[in-house]
């Protein structure tokens, strides 16, 4: 154990050194979890020497961190100030699954969200976690745990199987253990999140979450790829105005 924490001790020191030496920009790198595996990460940051609040990305199963939807999101997150971490799981750069119940997920997300908190230039009190897709369930977990992150984000939520009985993931009603704020922006057309599912999930949690709806499906995509840009767009505009709300 003490040779893993030395392992990311360094690396987060390396890491944050050459950042600092780079300035503002993309950087591609690499962040040790506690179990000893590297995860494929960039992190975006703007100019500037404050400390910035920032927002990790967590991918669904089948997307990686290249994803258009989250290139416009890093994008958007550094002309509006905040820091941006994205990362690919361990068991997608493998080409493996998910473990069972998501314990090696949780791992590499709460390594990222570490690795931003230990950051010079980063708020670690302004922390925001983006999940997409099973990325969310595992989001989920984080949130429920940490009172100390700034808010959540569902990116599309796989909250059900899509065929019927269209019964809600046990990952998903894990929703109602959430305190912190929470948004859901989802496809209008998704189906792994109908929108009639979504609402009889929002009426039993204590706290309401804040609802978005796009056009497009599970991945925000259209009948052209025009309609998808103008759906990512939009997508991307509202996670950005849910975070700066609740800095």
């Amino acid at each position: 154990m003490r040779g893993i924490t030395f392992l990311f001790a360094f690396v987060l020191l390396f890491s944050t050194i050459f950042l600092l030496s780079c300035g503002s920009g993309e950087e591609r790198l690499k962040i040790s979890t506690p179990r000893g595996v590297e995860l494929e990460t960039i992190l975006d940051r703007p100019e500037g020497t404050t400390k910035f609040p920032a927002v990790v990305i967590a991918p669904g199963q089948g997307y990686h961190m290249r994803l258009s939807l989250f290139e416009k999101l890093a994008e958007a997150c550094v002309q509006n100030g905040f820091v941006c971490l994205r990362f690919d799981w361990d068991f997608y750069t493998k080409g493996g699954q998910p473990s069972s119940d998501f314990t090696n997920e949780k791992d590499d997300l709460s390594a990222a969200i570490d690795y931003l908190k230990a950051l010079d230039f980063v708020d670690r009190d302004k922390i925001f976690i983006c999940g997409k897709s099973v990325g969310a369930l595992v989001g989920i977990d984080i949130a429920r745990q940490d009172q100390s992150l700034k808010g959540l984000i569902i990116l599309t939520f796989a909250l059900h199987p899509p065929r019927p009985p269209y019964s809600v993931w046990p990952e998903a009603q894990r929703l109602q253990e959430v305190e912190i704020p929470v948004q859901i922006v989802s496809g209008k057309s998704d189906p792994i999140c109908r929108r009639e599912v979504l609402d009889s999930l929002v009426s039993t949690l204590t706290q309401e979450p804040e609802l978005v709806y796009v056009n497009g499906n599970h991945s925000l995509k259209g009948d052209t790829v025009e309609e998808t840009e103008g759906n990512e767009t939009r997508a991307v505009e509202a996670v950005i105005d849910f975070m700066r709300r609740n800095l």
